[in-house]
């Protein structure tokens, strides 16, 4: 009989793998058999009964953050396996309650809230155990929140045990939580920051609820219930929208929750954030305002779209050393004969989607692994066009197998590559290259310069020349950086 692992070895709680297994089995070919009422509150105590004698396990393969052994992929894979059956159980009774001759609001909300509760674990844990999203889970998600609408329990307030607290909740504000995990858990945040952000949305359900008319002026997700492929998505007029969550509420939210870390408190006071470093918090409050950004900056650009075609294939460079190496040659400019060679990428990549501040990319899987967040690329667009100089912000499952999209942070549609020399150790001039990137400041404020990661040096002094001019560089603070390169500011001046 299987008992849980703790990474470091040895059973953490009381009921084994197969025994909780076992006993979801048993609850299956039962369940049919009980009034509504009766099946709702035994999903609820198997799920109880499965998160108290789970929980010491799943704490400790959080807080390790990334999957290291087999027995740690396992034991990812049986938790989500184990959320996935209790959904579908919730999702019976759901479909059961409605159609019994009980009307009764309360437990036809109970049951929707309870569905919804699960469907948002589901996705998360999904995401922990390198699952590729059920698409099944959304469209269920939204079918439990259109039935909940039409019967008018989607506002009614009930009290949810979420892990050991209980919270004030509607069927509503579950369906947030659930949507936004469904949009977050397609970032880039590994386990321990994802259940960190899960703590926070949770204790935030208060200011999270969905509207009928967009706020004009605000950066505002939309959501269409009808479109199953759909979650919340950056709004716009005329993308099919008839509910909207505004993201002030959840800006002051996190603006409040940085106060309190200022002041000491860790926020929310409860859940994985009480055991770990400081730095997983400053972590996913940095992807928050990143979220805030790219989501502002969709709603600011989808009115000037660039006239490219989608779905075309495009040429690509990754890292640092090939960009400066392959994307500015010559050769490859009247070419969409891309690079990547060296880390394995063997197929040809397409593109999902272009504005003035961001680039999607559609890529098979096998090669989306070997691509990161905050990776330095370089995409050709056209033949005979400079390439577009960005960074990776995000990875996310299409809904077609197979395929991943590459979300794109432009930095600079006109870099220009450039010999440089740099002063070393010794004192001594070496050569050395970088990438100059021009700001929108005109007094150069917002100018930068990326160099290898080896060559950067806070205060250090580079030489470029440009045209008759050659100018000395002296590197500031970093302003973005990946593995390999940075980006820095700088101070320039003529060469004497």
């Amino acid at each position: 009989m299987n008992s849980p692992i703790k990474p470091g070895g040895g059973a953490i709680s009381s009921a084994t793998h197969d025994e909780i297994t076992a006993k979801h089995r048993a609850l299956e070919k039962n369940v049919a058999g009980y009034k509504p009422s009766d099946a709702t509150n035994a999903v609820t105590q198997a799920l109880r009964y499965f998160e108290d004698n789970s929980r010491a396990e799943r704490d400790e393969l959080l807080k390790s953050g990334l999957i290291k052994t087999k027995a740690e992929q396992a034991a990812f894979t049986w938790l989500s396996e184990r959320y996935d059956h209790l959904l579908r159980l919730a999702r019976d009774v759901v479909m059961r309650s409605f159609a019994a001759e009980n009307k009764e609001t309360t437990p036809r909300a109970s049951i929707c809230a309870l569905a919804i509760l699960l469907s948002g674990h589901a996705i998360k844990w999904r995401k922990f155990s390198g699952n590729r999203p059920d698409p099944m889970t959304r469209e269920w998600l939204h079918q439990i929140f259109r039935t909940a609408v039409a019967f008018s329990v989607d506002s009614v307030v009930l009290s949810v045990k979420i892990e050991e607290r209980q919270f004030d909740a509607t069927v509503e504000t579950l369906y947030v939580r659930a949507l936004l995990l469904d949009r977050f858990s397609s970032g880039n945040l590994p386990p321990t920051r994802l259940e960190l952000l899960d703590n926070w949305l949770v204790a935030w359900m208060g200011s999270l609820w969905l509207t009928r008319e967009s706020v004009p002026g605000e950066p505002t997700l939309g959501v269409n219930t009808a479109t199953p492929q759909r979650g919340l998505t950056p709004h716009v007029a005329g993308d099919g929208a008839h509910l909207f969550l505004s993201l002030r509420p959840m800006q002051r939210q996190l603006d409040r929750s940085i106060r309190e870390f200022h002041r000491g408190g860790i926020f929310p006071g409860w859940g994985i954030g009480q055991g770990v470093r400081m730095e997983e918090h400053v972590a996913v409050i940095d992807f928050l305002e990143r979220e805030f950004t790219l989501i502002e900056a969709a709603r600011t650009h989808r009115s000037k779209r660039l006239s490219i075609g989608t779905n075309t294939i495009v040429g690509m460079f990754f890292g640092f050393n090939e960009i400066c190496k392959m994307a500015f040659a010559a050769e490859k400019l009247h070419s969409l004969s891309g690079g990547g060679a060296d880390i394995g990428i063997r197929n040809a990549i397409h593109l999902v989607d272009v504005s003035d501040g961001g680039i999607g990319l559609d890529m098979t899987d096998e090669d989306a692994r070997l691509v990161n967040v905050d990776d330095l690329i370089a995409v050709r667009l056209e033949k005979g066009r400079p390439c577009v100089l960005g960074v990776v912000v995000r990875k996310s499952n299409l809904q077609r197998p197979a395929a991943t999209l590459i979300g794109v942070k432009v930095l600079s549609r006109q870099p220009v590559h450039c010999a440089m020399e740099r002063v070393d150790e010794a004192n001594t001039w070496q050569p050395t290259e970088g990438i100059l990137l021009a700001g929108n400041a005109a007094d150069g404020f917002a100018d930068s310069v990326i160099v290898n990661e080896k060559t950067y040096i806070a205060n250090a002094l580079l030489a470029v020349t440009l045209g008759a001019r050659t100018y000395e560089l002296n590197l500031r603070r970093v302003r973005q950086q990946g593995v390999g390169w940075r980006m820095a500011a700088f101070d320039a001046v003529v060469a004497p």
